[in-house]
Parts: C-alpha cells; structure tokens; sequence
C-alpha cells in the first residue's frame, strides 16, 4: 500500500525484461563472432552444472552415471589429442559420437510417446521414470555432441582438415578424405558389395602378430556393425571428395561444421541426407542447441534476476 509500490515494481519488471533481451543479444554476438570459446564455456557449464546440483541434492544415481560418461567422453577428447594421430581415431571419434547422438535421438523419440500415451491414461511406465529417462538421453546427446566439436576441431588442427593452415597430403578418390582408410566401390568384385575400413591397402611385411590380428578381428567387427547401421555407399559431396557416411555426417552433424574436411567448401548438411530419418536428425540437432541454451544460461540469467528482485527490497 506504499505510494508508488506499483511504479517500482513497474521498473524492476522492466529491468529484467531488459535483461534478458541484452544477455540473448549478448549471447548472440559472442557465439557468433567467438563461437570456440562459446562453445568452450558452454561445454563448462553444461558438465558442472548438473553435477553440483546432484551434489547438492544427493542424486547418487546420476552422480556415478555422470563419472562413467564423463570418464568415456575425456577418454575420447584424449586420443583426439595424441601426436602422431592414428589413422582409426577419426573413424573411433566419429562413430562413437554419432551413436550417441543416434541414441539420444531414438529414445528421446520413445519418451515422447510415452508421455503422450500417458497423457491419454496408458502408462506404460510411471511418469517420474519416463522424466529420467528423458533427461539422462538428453544430457547424453547434449555433452556428447559438445565434446565431439571439440574433438574435431583437434582432429581438425592436426590433420590440417576444414580450412586448417596446416598442410594436408592430396587423398586418392578411393580413400575417405576424413580417417584417410580406404573406399572400395560398392559393387565390385574386390568389395564384395561390402565397404570395410578396416580392408586398406597397405603392404607391411611380417606384421601378422596375434595382438594385430586379434585388433583387426575387433576393427572388422566393428566395421559390419556401422554398415548395418549406415549405408554402404561412400558419400561423395558437391566438391567431389569421398567420405564414409559415419565420418562425414559424424563431422557435418555431431562435430557442427558446415564445410568439407578436404577443401573446406561450404556443404548444406540437407544434400548428404536421402530419407526423412536423416533429416529429422538434424532437426533434432537444432533442439539440442536450444535445450543446451536453456540448461546453462537460463540458470545464470534467473540467479541474475532474484539478485535484482532481493536488491530491490531494500528500497520498499
């Protein structure tokens, strides 16, 4: 009931709008002008801050969860980062990230439904477990993707990729431009209808040993595994340079670059997908951006508003 109480909620309300829209500009500009340490900070502020509030709020679960994952993400950041770069880590790297964000999408899909047919009283689980369920597949696909961009922007740097000026040995046709491993055309007789990375031509005498043998078992494994998952074609973008699907749309989608990796020619992301699977993942790419904007920075901007509204109790 104090003269001009109204008026100076008025202009605290105001101060806050005017907050909100100078930190969206602000993020704006910074991500746009410096987007490496945006990305950077943001990554920071992605992993502390739902580990500190578990802390704080003794969720052991995602504690123990957020270790392991964190432990298998800077396990990845790591060999992205070793001198001399094995010519398997970019294959490693790609097909590691682009699973998980597979993942992500796939069961963030299936919550969905869930929630809707719980909505229309079908509860196929209880709703607080289908929350966690989102939560965890969203955290995955968000972290994930992060670290994946700073992983290629090192994979980037060494090996001279995306603009890099460091200098970068000519591919042959035959070879992805991307893990430098080789691209048998798929129908002929040598490939077998099959495009194996692990299959490259490289003559090494008396190299046979049980432990390489035993690597190359895993690696070939690995590799039917990612052609079932992915097409066997090489993609071949408006450049001309060949890439397997996993490591081109692994650097296209989940390392968020926009050019290719051989001659740093623009690429729209829409020509290397060919069914609506493909493009819905990066729709859902464009979600998880918004998601990691509202995870990081909404907690900073609203600590920034209660500030303000405690501050202005001292002038009621």
């Amino acid at each position: 009931d104090n003269p001009g109480h109204e008026e100076f909620d008025a202009l605290v309300f105001m101060l806050i709008i005017i907050l909100i829209v100078a930190l969206q500009v602000g993020l704006f500009i910074w991500k746009t002008n410096y987007s490496k340490s945006f990305i950077k900070v943001t990554l920071v502020g992605l992993w502390v801050f739902p580990i500190l509030y578990s802390i704080y709020s003794g969720f052991i679960r995602f504690i123990i969860f957020s270790i392991i994952f964190s432990s298998m993400l800077g396990y990845l950041f790591y060999i992205s980062t070793r001198q001399p770069l094995s010519r398997k880590t970019p294959k490693i790297i790609f097909m590691w990230f682009y699973s998980l964000y597979l993942i992500s999408f796939i069961v963030s899909i299936l919550t969905g439904f869930a929630i809707v047919l719980y909505a229309f009283g079908l509860k196929v689980l209880q709703f607080d477990s289908i929350l966690t369920i989102l939560f965890y597949s969203l955290y995955i696909g968000l972290l994930g993707r992060d670290v994946a961009e700073v992983c290629s922007d090192r994979i980037a740097i060494v090996l001279g990729l995306g603009g890099s000026t460091l200098p970068f040995t000519k591919i042959p046709d035959n070879y992805c431009a991307i893990c430098s491993t080789n691209l048998k055309p798929v129908g002929s007789d040598a490939s077998n209808k099959s495009l194996l990375i692990s299959d490259i031509t490289e003559n090494k005498e008396n190299s046979t040993t049980n432990k390489k043998d035993e690597s190359e078992k895993i690696e070939k494994r690995l590799d039917k595994i990612m052609n079932a998952i992915f097409s066997e074609k090489p993609k071949k973008l408006s450049c001309g340079h060949m890439f397997h699907e996993w490591c081109i749309r692994g650097w296209l989608l989940v390392g968020k670059k926009n050019s290719c990796p051989h001659c740093n020619e623009k690429v729209d992301i829409k020509t290397t997908s060919e069914n609506p699977w493909q493009s819905n993942s990066g729709i859902w790419a464009t979600l998880l951006d918004s998601i990691r904007h509202l995870i990081v920075w909404n907690p900073i901007l609203l600590f920034i508003a209660k500030l303000i509204i405690d501050f202005s109790h001292y002038f009621v």
